[in-house]
């Protein structure tokens, strides 16, 4: 903007440039008009910061193949935007409170096609504990499956009572081909709900009024 713009920019402050990149709008000569926007960031940071689901990722004792699972995962969780980790977190939430109250609903999932990854998110009822991880798996290859992606994550979430809960994860990265057998699975018995394809307002804002 400062090589496009380089008269105005001259006698404007960094703010503006600040605040016209977070409105979005790239191709308008630069004004104080846009500084406005830093003043009127809603961070919200509660809602997308997920610094507490991965801080307990790694146990340094594990064993140095486990640890590099986990940093593969952290890799794709660093690459997504707030406005993303957003919409992760939110079903990551929901997958939570479903565990503990044993309640059985479909997987949570979202995809973003800027990154090639997916996520699908299962809530473990009691009853489906001996089959958690047979399961995670299956579901994450389902999802990478009809989606066509490269890459996706899983997470199934179980109570353990007393207000603790255990994550297990899985990561998986190859690239799409068609497979019958899965292709008959989707159809047999269609595990998820549908989703659909929107764009995320990246950034929030409070009230101008």
């Amino acid at each position: 903007m400062i090589d496009k713009w380089e008269i105005e920019a001259a006698a404007l402050p960094e703010q503006v440039f600040v605040g016209q990149y977070l409105g979005g709008d790239l191709n308008s000569p630069s004004s104080l008009d846009y500084a406005k926007h830093i003043q009127l960031l809603d961070h919200r940071a509660d809602e997308w910061d997920i610094s507490g689901i991965i801080s307990e990722f790694v146990d340094p004792n594990s064993p140095k193949s486990e640890q590099a699972h986990y940093y593969t995962i952290t890799r794709e969780l660093a690459l997504l935007k707030r406005n993303e980790l957003r919409e992760f977190k939110t079903r990551f939430k929901l997958s939570v409170e479903k565990a503990r109250a044993n309640q059985f609903v479909r997987p949570y999932r979202i995809a973003f096609p800027r990154t090639g990854c997916g996520f699908v998110f299962i809530p473990v009822t009691k009853d489906a504990l001996p089959y958690r991880r047979k399961g995670l798996q299956n579901f994450t290859f389902a999802h990478k499956y009809e989606l066509k992606l490269t890459k996706c994550i899983g997470v199934s979430i179980a109570d353990d009572g007393n207000g603790w809960f255990t994550e297990e994860w899985f990561y998986t990265e190859f690239p799409w081909e068609h497979d019958p057998r899965l292709e008959a699975a989707l159809q047999n018995n269609y595990p998820f709900h549908k989703i659909n394809e929107t764009e995320l307002p990246r950034y929030t804002y409070k009230d101008a009024t």
